[in-house]
């Protein structure tokens, strides 16, 4: 009996979705990670939204009817808003929780579980004015900063609305002055440049905020940057009020632009006006977990010294979903933005330039050569340029494509030194001055507890993905163990995760994990808007296998004795690895370092390794087997010889 209610219990603890409201930049609200559909109207997300913002004083039915119609009759709005209820009772999963009604008032139940964005940026905001340091005050602002994502409910004009938009939106640019002045204050001066664009980017005809601009941007050395604030501050001035900039303002560029804080610096080309990169590819999935890796590229990004950074990783873990989240967080950090291009379909480093002049919108004259004019073009922008999926050019055989782009991205980056290059590889591209951040699996659960694994960012990946394909898929408490194991059998692998889970229309999990097991041909696909190279963890593996050289491929071969993690000396003794082999294994992601001295093998990768131990095997065998013995020389003794 015991079992039983306990079993009960994780029922209902995994039942249990939490809600997600978004409201700042637009409406969404998920459940757990699935959107919920059906609030497209505004008087929804109206009514919604009203009761969370309001949430602890239960609304009387005629005030809101009143305010959501108030051209309406009373018997109308009051029919509309009963109407209006049931509808939202339908689109909520378990209403009753969250919804607390009676024939005279309407509330949101404060007590259900559930994240507000606005909630929490109020709450940051207060911690930040609590905060006894400016450390916990610029860490509760960035915080808040980050949470903001736009305007309450754009587009909505409800006049409750308007007041309160305007309200949380001045809360927004308090906080962003406010970091500025805090960075200032500590020194850094390439922090507070990135929070004063953001300021400066909410209202581009605010004269102080150009100014305090063009002052940080003459500080940094930045004089192309202070001529370009002031070009869009005198244009948009014009275009929009007929006016120019005051007095003030015109002695202040004079002043900046004269500055001799980089005397040096040579008057570069202006940033056409209203100029943007292309808009950046729009993401088909969530992006789940990942907050630290997220957090790493962030910081290597804002460092300086950091110009060309390569994501590295095995195919399949994920690095174009993990930089297109990058390149949309970063837009408003780097002052013309963000490039997104992918050389996936591209054979040759002669299509590079014209997928780079697409993503710059920038069109290419006949007459010149064309990376001459992206240098050019680029030698004044200050962004960040994603180029996605460099594999095919470093393959075996295409040495003169791969010292090509190595070429290509050097040219760039001297001719523009306000470029940053963010690349995804298997591999590192072996340049003097990259950065190098290696991409494993997501975090794996440790133990097969209900609540931590389904706060396991790879447990929810393998849930949202087994939703998609089956919206009655529902987990029980029999699915916890087998889901543990196909995360471990992956090695937290996004790709191999998802893969397994398209199965889940056809097989339990446990039956899964043995489909796994016996034959890594289990995990394909046919999804059509997948690439061909990700419809299987073969084709992903046959594609590292032709990067290695053959003494790698020997030496991986070896190594999928192991089955856990291996020290250099065993790798040398037991597998005849070279420390050689090994970096060319490492450096092509194929062994990661765990520990000091220990190295390990993605679990799907020793599996794919093993296939080939066998053919190894089958080859040697035959080649024993066919390879004719060599004749016996006659000997021919002479008498004298025995004598």
């Amino acid at each position: 009996m015991n079992q039983q209610i306990q079993r009960d219990k994780i029922v209902s603890e995994i039942s249990s979705s939490k809600l997600t409201i978004r409201l700042l930049g637009g409406f969404q609200i998920l459940d757990g990670d699935k959107p919920i559909s059906g609030f497209n109207a505004d008087r929804p997300q109206s009514l919604l939204a009203y009761l969370l913002l309001h949430l602890h004083i239960p609304q009387p039915r005629q005030h809101l009817a009143f305010l959501l119609w108030p051209d309406s009759t009373e018997s109308q709005a009051r029919t509309n808003l009963r109407n209006l209820l049931h509808c939202l009772r339908c689109l909520l999963p378990d209403p009753d929780t969250y919804l607390l009604a009676d024939n005279r008032t309407v509330q949101w139940n404060p007590e259900a579980s559930f994240d507000l964005d606005v909630a929490q940026f109020d709450r940051v905001l207060q911690a930040a004015a609590l905060a006894g340091n400016n450390a916990a005050m610029r860490n509760s602002l960035e915080t808040a900063a980050t949470v903001y994502g736009g305007d309450l409910l754009p587009g909505n004009y409800d006049d409750w609305l308007i007041l309160l938009r305007e309200k949380k939106r001045q809360q927004y640019l308090d906080a962003l002055g406010k970091l500025v002045t805090l960075f200032e204050e500590d020194g850094d001066v390439s922090s507070a440049l990135r929070y004063s664009r953001r300021l400066w980017q909410q209202d581009t005809l605010d004269e102080q905020t150009a100014v305090n601009l063009m002052r940080l941007l003459a500080m940094n050395g930045d004089r192309a940057g202070v001529r370009r604030v002031y070009q869009i501050l005198t244009t948009g001035l014009d275009h929009e009020l007929g006016l120019e900039p005051s007095a003030a303002t015109r002695e202040a560029f004079t002043k900046f632009l004269n500055s001799e804080s980089n005397p040096g610096a040579a008057p570069v080309p202006l940033t056409p006006q209203g100029w943007r990169p292309r808009p950046l590819p729009i993401p088909v999935t969530p992006l789940i977990g990942r907050e630290k890796e997220l957090a790493d590229i962030a910081e290597r990004l804002a460092n300086p010294d950091c110009r060309l950074l390569i994501l590295a990783g095995l195919s399949g873990m994920g690095k174009t979903r993990l930089v297109l989240q990058t390149a949309i967080a970063q837009q408003d950090v780097f002052a013309d933005g963000v490039a997104f291009i992918s050389l996936t379909p591209n054979e040759s480093t002669h299509f590079l330039a014209a997928a780079l002049a697409g993503a710059l919108q920038l069109k290419l004259s006949s007459a010149e050569d064309d990376w001459a004019q992206i240098r050019n073009f680029l030698s004044s922008k200050e962004m960040l340029l994603v180029v996605d999926d460099v594999d095919h050019l470093i393959a075996n055989g295409r040495k003169n494509r791969f010292e090509d782009l190595q070429e290509r991205f050097v040219s760039l980056l001297q001719a523009a030194p306000r470029l940053k290059l963010l690349v995804t590889s298997r591999q590192r591209l072996d340049l003097m001055g990259e950065w190098l951040y290696e991409i494993q699996g997501l975090a794996l659960p440790e133990t097969a507890v209900a609540e931590e694994l389904t706060n396991n960012s790879a447990v929810q990946l393998f849930l949202s993905s087994a939703r998609r394909v089956d919206g009655n898929f529902m987990l029980t408490p029999e699915d916890l163990q087998p889901i543990l194991q196909i995360c471990n059998l992956v090695d937290g692998m996004p790709l191999g995760i998802e893969l397994a889970a398209s199965w889940v229309r056809l097989l339990s999990c446990a039956e899964i994990v043995e489909e796994i097991r016996r034959n890594i041909d289990f995990l394909r696909t046919e999804t059509h808007n997948l690439p061909q190279r990700h419809r299987s963890m073969r084709a992903i593996f046959d594609q590292s296998w032709d990067l290695l050289l053959p003494e790698e491929k020997e030496v991986l071969v070896r190594l999928s004795v192991f089955r856990g993690a291996f020290s250099r000396n065993d790798a040398e003794q037991k597998a005849g690895a070279s420390l050689a082999a090994l970096a060319g294994l490492a450096n092509k992601s194929l062994i990661h370092r765990v520990d000091a001295g220990q190295f390990k093998l993605h679990n799907l990768v020793r599996q794919y390794a093993a296939l080939h131990q066998c053919r190894y095997d089958v080859h040697r065998s035959r080649t024993l087997l066919h390879t004719p013995r060599p004749r016996l020389k006659r000997l021919e003794i002479s008498p004298q010889s025995v004598l």
